[in-house]
């Protein structure tokens, strides 16, 4: 994975670590439903979820879910 990358409003992402406007949230996905970023723990396996190893910051761009690795 890049440094930084804009995924689609329907793709998943999941990882060790999310961070998120500050907060940290351990193995769990990052999706956006409506307008909103929703961040659930990890329950299972969803084929469509992109994994990253190690820590991730996202945040809502008008593009999609923009992810940065840190």
């Amino acid at each position: 994975m890049a440094d930084s990358i804009t995924l689609p409003a329907s793709q998943r992402v999941m990882a060790h670590l999310i961070i998120y406007k500050g907060a940290e949230y351990r193995l769990s996905v990052a999706g956006i439903i409506g307008e909103e970023v929703v961040i659930t723990p990890y329950a299972e396996e969803v084929h469509s979820t992109v994994f990253v190893n190690g820590t991730i910051e996202v945040e809502h761009s008008p593009e999609g879910l923009k992810v940065r690795r840190k």
